[in-house]
């Protein structure tokens, strides 16, 4: 049964890319949540994952967005608002007191710890069944949106059991009729000209009901009771690619535009409703200590948060719970200059990158013999919109060529991490390697059940969680 709102999808399409209506969203956040069930639980949960967020993020983010689109983050708005709880999730893996994004996505989705790498499997090869199967006993629904691959090890700790993460062909097959909505990249993994069994998953979940979209406009002018959208090869691309490129905006959305398709979706039953949304890109770009890149993909999270938070406000049996699986690199702005007078000045620099670290070193590099100190120094200033020095230049070229460089941090033995070193000496970003760090990271919820995600919360009882406010 369709359940009647206001919130309408054409509304919701339209919110998800016009900034007037989301830079509103904060505002509306600040009223008071009334729950709407009897028994004080939630109809549908929408869990946000900005995956690789290190604590530093967010309020980063929320500066860069005040300096470059004159307001703040709808994330600063959940944290001054009173109804919203706030809290620590303990992010260890069971072999490893730092857990990678597979681990950490299983705690969540099957309530057991596992190794690095597999997804809902112990070390013995016994397999946990994730929350997907415990949904669909209940005939309740269960959605997946992302700017990874679809397949990838966050959504797929949510509805998929295989030892190694990578078995992304294996993952798509065991999301077929258990998943009703998914949304992100990873084409490679349905198309049948790329699967090893030459399988075309594409048409095998349009024959069983899904209306498959491929671009932007696709999932605009869609609906439909299950849905799978594919809209890149491999990964969504970064948002700061996606801004400096036309074809690129015309044809794949942004993850608010997915999510208010997750939205609209969860209306069209009254049955109990799980939604993970995922920033994936944010992880990738702290890989990359690529700062740039990863603050605009944060800011397109936070956009996708914002409707998440209006739409909860006109439906009032929904949570909202807001997190990460785990730190990243830790990207701290460090006190520049005399009495620390040079941070802001050095951090408004981070706005002048027209360009991610993959994409110009990629570049870069097969041009490299042809480069020199001088024409390296000023296509970084062209680029990234920073000066760097003679040294910083003839040691990044030697990087670009294949030569060692003097590096006493082994994590940043590599291009992007001489990059991410050079580029934070003028915009004040370090960073304390380019993996994944033990942190804890925070938690915030709101709606009925929000208690749940305060204070010290461990990644392997958020499964149990789910069920009790879902059941």
């Amino acid at each position: 049964m369709k359940h009647k709102t206001s919130f309408s999808r054409r509304r919701l399409i339209q919110a998800a890319f016009a900034s007037g209506a989301l830079a509103a969203v904060p505002a509306a956040v600040r009223g008071e949540l009334r729950v709407a069930r009897p028994d004080g639980k939630p109809r549908r949960i929408l869990f946000f994952v900005s995956d690789g967020m290190s604590q530093s993020v967010p309020a980063l983010a929320d500066a860069l967005s005040r300096q470059v689109r004159d307001k703040g983050t709808h994330w600063r708005a959940l944290m001054e608002n009173r109804e919203a709880t706030m809290g620590q999730m303990e992010t260890e893996a069971l072999n490893s007191m730092v857990t990678d994004s597979s681990a950490a996505s299983s705690a969540w989705g099957g309530g057991q710890r596992v190794n690095n790498g597999a997804v809902n499997m112990l070390p013995d090869g016994t397999a946990i069944r994730p929350i997907s199967d415990w949904l669909a006993e209940r005939e309740a629904r269960l959605g997946l949106v992302t700017t990874a691959t679809v397949t990838h090890a966050t959504p797929a700790g949510f509805a998929s059991s295989v030892a190694s993460r990578g078995m992304e062909q294996q993952i798509a097959e065991q999301y077929f009729d258990k998943v009703g909505l998914i949304l992100g990249g990873g084409m490679r993994f349905f198309d049948a000209r790329r699967r090893d069994d030459g399988c075309d998953m594409c048409d095998d979940f349009g024959k069983a009901g899904y209306q498959v979209f491929r671009n932007r406009d696709e999932l605009l002018a869609g609906g439909g009771e299950r849905r799978l959208g594919l809209f890149s090869d491999s990964h969504v691309p970064y948002t700061l690619e996606q801004m400096h490129n036309e074809e690129l905006i015309k044809t794949v959305p942004t993850l608010a535009e997915m999510t208010a398709s997750a939205l609209e979706w969860s209306l069209l039953s009254d049955a109990p409703t799980l939604i993970q949304v995922e920033g994936a890109r944010v992880d990738h770009a702290a890989h990359g200590n690529d700062i740039a890149a990863l603050l605009w993909d944060q800011i397109a999270y936070d956009d996708a948060l914002g409707l998440a938070l209006e739409f909860a406000r006109e439906h009032p049996d929904t949570l909202v719970v807001t997190t990460s699986d785990h730190g990243n690199a830790n990207p701290g702005l460090n006190g520049v200059g005399g009495g620390y007078s040079g941070s802001t000045r050095a951090f408004s620099r981070v706005a002048r990158a027209k360009m991610t670290f993959p994409e110009w070193i990629s570049g870069a590099r097969g041009r490299a013999e042809d480069l020199n100190s001088a024409s390296l120094r000023e296509e970084v200033r062209e680029v990234f919109g920073v000066g760097i020095s003679e040294t910083e230049a003839d040691g990044i070229l030697d990087s670009l060529r294949g030569n060692d460089v003097v590096e006493w941090n082994n994590q940043h033995r590599n291009t992007h991490g001489l990059l991410g070193q050079v580029i934070g000496n003028h915009n004040g970003i370090g960073w304390s390697g380019t993996s994944h760090t033990n942190d804890p990271t925070l938690i915030s919820a709101i709606g009925p059940g929000a208690d749940r995600f305060s204070g010290w919360v461990r990644n392997d009882a958020v499964r149990g969680i789910f069920e009790d406010l879902l059941s």
